[in-house]
């Protein structure tokens, strides 16, 4: 027992010096916000414009709104909208899951620890003794920091966890939920926008299996920007075996199957950010934006970013069986910009802005 404390603590070290190096190298993996100050100056900026609305710089990264009487502070992506107990409550990933399960609306399964209580996660992973996992800090992290998904194996969660320790002495671990990711946003009760990262899809010929499908795709890239896929590939059985395929099943001509929950990422467990890359407001049916107006609403959130892993967003999550995986009360609006598919809807500063000024003055 003292000699595996031993060895958690040299490779928590080894994790430190490991993000150290990291960052000293411009080599981090994590989206500094800071880098975004620019662009948040330039949409608030262009909001207030569209608003007939001053706008002022106050310091870097501070501005200050104003439409007559009523004005507002942003710091960056953060606004004046969520008190500071709304905040900190999303920000314990254990308590958000219960309130929002309480209200009936599906999270995925977990199990709660600390790095002196891995056994529970052992517990955990045995009375799921198939499929991947997910390990997650439970509080004080933003930007996917510290998660590591498709973890196979107690070894692996264990490697895992002291990394998600470095930001959270309470650790989750969860059943992971194949599909897509979505961000569902959210404000003043209801879903304005949403985003989604796109994973791989195939289409079926008849005779092709999956693999032999993707290894088709595969040999039309670029040398230089081809996946290599692989039948061993983690997020690959995963999201085929959510709709009951395999890399070996054959898809019936003009049938679609989702091969993989991101693109240009091989197979194995890995430490991962999502980034958003399509615009699907319009993918989402009534059912789906109404869960996600409910988790925002459990929460006594007016702003937040609702994230959704799902086969089919067509469907409520009960029938497509996904979840809700994580929500943000400091939603990046960043997520919503710059995607393919946006339309002139898209322009969630303006609408935030619009209800910062219009709470303002109700307050007044």
């Amino acid at each position: 027992m003292n000699g595996g404390k031993l060895n958690i603590r040299l490779l928590r070290l080894k994790y430190r010096l490991d993000r150290t190096f990291k960052r000293l190298a411009g080599r981090q993996t994590y989206l500094q916000m800071s880098s975004l100050t620019g662009f948040y100056g330039n949409i608030w900026e262009e909001a207030a414009r569209a608003l007939s609305a001053e706008f002022n710089e106050i310091a870097h990264g501070y501005w200050e709104v104003a439409n007559g009487a009523n004005r507002t502070f942003i710091n960056n992506y953060m606004v004046q909208i969520d008190d500071p107990v709304i905040l900190n409550v999303a920000g314990n990933k254990a308590l958000c899951y219960r309130i929002i399960r309480d209200k009936g609306l599906p999270v995925p399964d977990h199990a709660g620890y600390t790095l002196n209580e891995l056994e529970k996660a052992e517990d955990f992973i045995r009375r799921f003794d198939a499929g991947y996992f997910v390990i997650k800090p439970s509080t004080g992290t933003s930007g996917a920091r510290g998660i590591t998904t498709h973890i196979e194996s107690f070894k692996e969660c264990v490697r895992a966890s002291v990394l998600a320790s470095l930001f959270s002495d309470e650790i989750l671990i969860e059943r992971l939920i194949p599909g897509e990711s979505y961000r569902l946003l959210v404000l003043d009760g209801e879903m304005i926008l949403a985003s989604r990262r796109t994973g791989v899809w195939v289409e079926g010929d008849g005779s092709s299996t999956v693999m032999g499908l993707l290894q088709k795709e595969q040999g039309r890239g670029a040398p230089a920007g081809r996946v290599r896929y692989t039948d061993s590939d983690r997020d690959l059985i995963a999201t085929l075996s959510g709709q009951g395929l395999t890399p070996s099943s054959v898809i019936e001509k003009g049938g679609k199957a989702l091969a993989k929950s991101v693109k240009g990422r091989a197979g194995g467990y890995s430490e991962v950010r999502t980034a958003y890359d399509e615009d699907a407001t319009k993918l989402i049916c009534a059912g789906l934006k109404k869960e996600a107006e409910r988790a925002a609403a459990a929460l006594n959130s007016r702003f937040a970013g609702i994230d959704i892993v799902t086969m089919n967003p067509s469907l409520p999550l009960a029938e497509s069986r996904g979840a809700i995986v994580e929500v943000n009360t400091t939603p990046g609006l960043h997520h919503h910009y710059n995607l393919s598919g946006n339309g002139p809807s898209a322009q969630p500063a303006v609408q935030v802005l619009k209800y910062l000024l219009r709470a303002k003055n109700a307050a007044s």
